[in-house]
């Protein structure tokens, strides 16, 4: 029995054409995916504040978010690892009025003895400058500001106090303690003959911005991977209430956060006692000289990327384009990066100057009681199941709720053309779904999930209740061989 497009109580004559397109896409339909960072501009940015706005083109974020600012450069080290046409979103937030920002400083001595070149580092960006014979400390010191003042990408402006580069963060807060500032990164840097030099650190940046204007901007709106600058307790424990909230059943608009930090082994560890959650995870380095935030925009996007076309493909290997790793000497050990894996902290490697996402876990290790908990470790499952959650929510939405069905507990052939839902009903369309993510590679042994699934019909209520064991296609992290070799003779042994 088809449907009637015009009424039965329609008596003139008429022509109806009704067109559905509920049935248009018949294979899997693809997530919707957004990167969104959080950061700090300038107060003279042109870009409203506390507000979820997409930036497309580099020229719209040098416009908007003004260069040598925190969300520029995670801006630009998002878009240099993002697969073409995933949107990128921003929310700007202000300096707090009673921060402090970071500073530090370059100070040179002596009299250059042959001539060479200065090789500065500020969060990675190289600064050279020339050095003829004879030049003394304050004309080196000179020329690295004015080379600094060219360089508007920069994190810092600089000043120069004789034989000393001033350097202070362009923003407020904890976060420009971590630019790193060092000389003679490359293995032929060095500084000329008769030249040294003292670095003394970024320091005193304190009181990061208050995440609740960016908290509020992300209602009713979702990026299923968030970058954040900010690691404090405060700000990630404002950022995790929200995104396990959106976990919940009734929310679904659920969405990843990741954040990095650079520190010791101890430092790492200390920081993820205090993390549980399953939509958080982190990047973790030792000596690296990209910027943290830079750090996580890149990951950010090269993992979202990564998703866009396969969320259970692992994650390791990917190339962060732009990152300047540790040096070999300096950098996190293997046991190290065990040690952070099982405590819910990831991790990069380096080849050739080059970073590489390592294992990809969350930052969820154990139960709500205490208990350890291996079962949303890794952050391939996390994305997976978001996807299908989505996915079997979206086919209900279009292909069933809004057709308007009735519910019979006890038809089991009903007149056909009917919306009718039962059980035979409901298992032939979860299994149609599992169908398509079983050819997408995403799950596997459709004969187990069909005997687990239980399917109850509640008439009174008007609902239809559902327990599935989906089988998820997992990762390879590991290849075992053993070889028993033969030393000239194979003869019975």
């Amino acid at each position: 029995m088809l449907d009637n497009i015009l009424p039965l109580t329609k008596l003139t004559p008429g022509v109806a054409f009704e067109i559905d397109p509920s049935l248009a896409i018949a294979g899997l339909r693809g997530m919707p995916r957004r990167l969104l960072l959080i950061g700090q501009v300038a107060d003279t940015a042109s870009i409203e504040t506390g507000k979820v706005i997409g930036i497309s083109t580099k020229a719209a974020a040098d416009d908007r978010l003004g260069m040598g600012s925190m969300l520029h450069s995670m801006w630009q080290a998002a878009a240099d690892n993002a697969i073409m046409g995933l949107p990128i979103d921003v929310i700007a937030l202000h300096d707090d009025a009673t921060a402090a920002a970071a500073t530090g400083s370059v100070q040179f001595t002596g009299i250059a003895t042959h001539a060479g070149t200065i090789s500065l580092y500020v969060g990675g960006v190289s600064i050279r400058v020339g050095a003829a014979k004879g030049a003394t400390a304050s004309d080196i010191a000179t020329a690295i500001s004015a080379d600094i003042a060219n360089l508007p990408e920069l994190p810092v402006n600089a000043t120069v106090s004789g034989d000393t580069v001033n350097l202070t963060c362009n923003w407020k807060g904890e976060t420009g303690n971590s630019i790193d500032i060092r000389l003679n990164y490359y293995y032929d840097d060095e500084l000329p003959k008769g030249i040294s030099a003292t670095i003394n650190p970024m320091t005193g940046g304190s009181l990061n911005p208050d995440l609740t204007p960016a908290i509020e901007a992300i209602k009713n709106y979702r990026a299923t991977e968030i970058v954040s600058p900010y690691v404090d307790s405060v700000s990630m424990t404002l950022i995790e209430e929200e995104l396990n909230n959106r976990w919940k059943p009734h929310d679904m608009q659920d969405g990843q956060l990741i954040v990095s930090m650079r520190g010791s082994e101890g430092e790492h560890l200390a920081w993820l006692a205090d993390r549980n959650e399953l939509n958080g995870h982190s990047i973790h380095t030792k000596a690296d000289m990209t910027n943290p935030w830079e750090t996580a925009a890149m990951a950010g996007a090269a993992i979202e990327s990564r998703s866009v076309i396969d969320p259970v493909y692992p994650y390791v290997g990917a190339r962060l384009h732009g990152y300047r790793p540790a040096l070999p000497a300096e950098d996190l050990e293997e046991t190290e990066h065990n040690n952070l894996l099982t405590d819910g902290g990831s991790y990069l490697t380096s080849n050739n100057n080059e970073g590489f996402l390592g294992r990809m876990v969350t930052n969820r290790t154990e139960t709500n009681n205490g208990a350890e908990d291996a079962s949303v470790r890794n952050l391939n499952w996390v994305k997976a199941m978001s996807y299908w959650r989505w996915f079997c929510v979206i086919e209900w939405l279009v292909k069933v709720h809004e057709k308007g069905f009735k519910i019979a507990k006890y038809v089991t052939e009903p007149i056909p053309g009917q919306r009718i839902i039962t059980e035979e009903f409901v298992e032939e369309f979860q299994l149609r779904n599992y169908d398509k993510f079983m050819d997408a590679g995403i799950f596997q042994h459709r004969d187990f999930y069909k005997e687990n699934l239980l399917i109850e019909l509640d008439g009174t209520h008007g609902k239809v209740k559902i327990q599935e064991q989906p089988v998820l296609i997992t990762q390879h992290y590991q290849t075992e061989t053993k070889s028993q070799y033969r030393a000239g003779d194979v003869g019975r042994i």
